[in-house]
Order: structure tokens, then sequence, then C-alpha cells
């Protein structure tokens, strides 16, 4: 071999071995009966399928992440619809880039899915960040990741519901299975300035929704109230960039005060005008002081306020408007320890501030609060939980009310079952069906395989 082959390859060895990966596959499948909309089938079972992998390869100073995850479902099993057009698939996908300094952290990443959902169980997307970490199934609108277990062989607390009631869920009456899609791009930087100071920024750009116009409006929609035929938003599909910035001080161990600075401009298409709010734009800004205190190992809670002021219209038939209300956030976690190693863990939030509801193309301003409640023994979890929410702004009278109950077993590590019962209630007025309560009785089995180093 030549000296100049020596000299060009000499770099790529010395790359290679500094590196290190590891490859994570995991898998979450769930049956579901859950009572359907007025006029449909008296009870439905869902059953879906979630295998997930994971790739991650770091070098000193610089990582990359990969990760993939399809979810098959097959909706209403025992009352076969032709028109639900079974198995519903969706793709989702995720590319990560980091670069590490002493106090410097930068990273890229882009997140998208593609496929198809069934409209009452808009469940969240997997979490590539944490791929051995179970999440939530979805009942109606979207949701948020929760933390589930370990891989540790004992059990944990299982994960919440997704319905947080950050927003109002849109609960219609129909089973029909839209065709979705995301895409998001995040370039962000955290820094250490000091050892009291820390700061962190974001910028990102994302489109989602529904992608044909069936999946964006029911030209069919016979309003319950003037039994007049209209178009009732399904998924409107959403874009625009959005930025955060952070800043926190530490007072002293126990305690900090964090500002957050965040603003977007989120803009519904007006390609299908029959959507009725086709063309709505809300600019938002929102400025939060939040204080951080930790009482001991086992308590910690935080309290902040701040405001939030909006420049939008609800459709292109409107005019702009101007927003400026005030948002505020109290949390508090609490763990018991019990014996034989057995734990308590306690938890309660409260919030006001507002929330976009995709289904329905609003943004509502709403105060929420729930909390919950989870038991571990050796193998063992269980967890309750409770959020409700009221809107608060003109004649809206939005009420939401979402609760779970879930029990898992590890009999082995990697291996978790679980079995629970969700519901999911929410009075929109002038929506389809928006007083029935929708009511979920689950089953699943989560297998991860160990992670493979390399």
């Amino acid at each position: 071999m030549s000296s100049l082959a020596l000299l060009l390859l000499g770099p790529v060895a010395g790359l290679a071995a500094d590196a290190a990966g590891t490859v994570s596959l995991s898998d979450r499948s769930e049956a579901t009966w859950r009572s359907t909309p007025p006029g449909s089938s008296p009870n439905a079972v869902d059953l879906s399928t979630t295998p997930q992998a994971g790739f991650h390869l770091a070098w000193p100073d610089f990582d990359v992440g990969l990760g993939y995850a399809i979810t098959i479902s097959d909706i209403d099993v025992n009352n076969h619809d032709p028109n639900l057009n079974n198995p519903v698939i969706i793709n989702a996908a995720q590319v990560a880039l980091g670069w590490s300094q002493p106090d410097l952290r930068i990273t890229f990443t882009v997140a998208g899915t593609y496929g198809h959902k069934n409209y009452l169980n808009l469940a969240p997307n997997p979490n590539f960040d944490a791929p051995m970490t179970t999440t939530g199934a979805g009942t109606t609108g979207t949701g948020t990741t929760g933390t589930g277990t370990t891989g540790t062989g004992t059990a944990q607390p299982p994960p919440p519901p997704p319905n947080q009631a950050t927003m109002p869920q849109f609960v219609p009456a129909t089973q029909k299975i839209l065709q979705v899609g995301s895409l998001r791009a995040t370039l962000a930087v955290a820094n250490r300035f000091s050892m009291r100071w820390t700061g962190n920024a974001a910028a990102y750009y994302e489109i989602s929704g529904g992608i044909r116009e069936e999946d964006q409006v029911d030209k069919f929609y016979v309003d319950p109230v003037t039994h007049q035929l209209q178009p009732q938003s399904l998924l409107p599909q959403v874009q625009g960039p959005g930025l955060t910035l952070g800043l926190t001080y530490a007072l002293d161990p126990a305690d900090d005060l964090a500002t957050s600075v965040s603003a977007s401009d989120m803009r519904i298409s007006q390609k299908y005008e029959a959507v009725p709010t086709a063309g709505a734009e809300y600019r938002t800004l929102v400025v939060t002081e939040v204080y951080r205190h930790t009482w001991s190992q086992q308590t910690s809670g935080a309290l902040g306020l701040g405001v939030t002021a909006q420049y939008y219209r609800q459709s292109f038939r409107y005019s702009y408007g101007t927003s400026v209300l005030p948002n505020a956030n109290a949390n508090i976690t609490h763990a018991v320890p019990l014996e034989a190693g057995s734990k308590l863990n306690l938890s309660a939030s409260t919030g006001v501030g507002t929330g976009y509801n995709q289904a329905t193309g609003e943004i509502l301003y709403l105060a929420t609060a729930g909390g919950s409640v989870g038991w571990t023994y050796e193998h063992f979890g269980a967890t309750a939980s409770l959020t409700g929410g009221q809107s608060l702004r003109g004649g809206d009278d939005t009420k939401i009310l979402a609760g779970s109950l879930t029990l898992s077993y590890t009999p082995v590590e990697l291996v978790d079952v679980y079995v629970g019962a969700r519901e999911s209630w929410a009075i929109v007025p002038g929506a389809v069906s928006s007083n029935s309560p929708i009511y979920g009785f689950f089953a699943g089995l989560v297998i991860r395989a160990p992670p493979i180093k390399f």
C-alpha cells in the first residue's frame, strides 16, 4: 500500500477506533376495548403493535442518532367496518446530529411521520430520544409522551394517559381513517456560562396535519342543531417557524430562577377554503419566569408566571386582532419511600394559558388541573391519574376530563405486561357528540432487546 493511501486511511481508522455505538430494539403491542360514537357499533376492539429501532453512534465530541418506528393497527376488528381501510399503518423516523464541548452542546434534529391514523385514536408519536422507554397510548387528540419501565427488572410507574388536559380534545362522531404527515427540523444550542448561569436556544420549522382535502374537512357533516349540511374541520394542516430562548440562574443548590421567551408563527393552510379555519394565523409571544425549589431528595416543585401576547386571525375571512393574557403554572412532586423497597410517587400540577387544538384549528384560553399517584413494589407498578380543564375566555364553555388507571408487571428484565382503563370526555360547544365520553380498556405487552454495543 502506498504512503499516500496510508495517509488518507489514518484519520478514518482513528475516527472509527474512537467511536462507540448502541442499537436498541423494542416492541409495544396493545389490545383496546372502547366505546364508539353514537350511530356506530356499540363496542370496538382495536389491535396495534409498534416495533421500534434506535441506533446511536458517538465520538468524543460528535454523535449521530437514528430512529425508526412503524405502528400497525387493526381498528374495530370485531365489527369489520369496510370503511376503515384496515390495517392502519403510520411510519415515524428521526435523525439527530450532536456536537459537544465541555460547556457547549449543539444539536440538529429532523423528525417526521407519514401514514394513516384513526381519528379517534391519534396516539402520540414514538419517543426516539428514549427508545427503551414505553409511551402512553392515545385516546382522542394529540398527547404527551410518558415515562415507563427502564429495563432494570424492577417495575416503574406506568405511563400517564396522553390527554394531560393541556388543551380541549375534540370528540367527533366519526371513525374516519385520515392520511396524515408531519415534519419538524430543529437547531438547538445549550451553554453553561458559569457555575450559576446556563442558557439555551432553539429554532424550528414544522408542518403537520391532514394531507388530502378529505383528511382536513368533512363536507358531509350535518349540524346537530340546524340539521344543515356544512363543512366540519377534521385535521387542518398547520405550518410555521418558532424560536425559544431560555436563561437559568442558580440561586443556591436548592433554588433557581428560569426565564423563557418563545415566539411562533402558526399558519393554517388556505388551500381548502371549506375548512372553517382556513387561512387562520396565530403569531404568539410567551414570556415566563419560573422559580424552582427542592425541599429534599423526595420533594420538589415549581411556580411560573408570565404573559402571552398574540396577533391573530381566526380564518382568512376575518381581520387581525390582538390579545394579551396572563399565563401561570405550578407543580409539585413527592416520593414516599415505603417498607420493603416499595415507593409511592405523588404529583400535582395546575396552569392557566393558551393551547392549540389541531383537530378544531382553534386556540383557547384554558385553566387546567391534574394529579397522579404511582406505586411500585419489586416487579409491580400502578398509576392512577386525573386531569381536567375549563375554558375561560368569551362565550366558549369548553370542558375536558381525562383519567386512567394502569397496572404493570415486569416478570423479567426487558419484558413488561400491563392492563388498564382510560376515559376521555370533552364538552365542546357546537361539536358533534361532544357530550359523549369515550372509555377504553386495554392490555399490552412490551418486549425490549438489550442494547447491542460495539
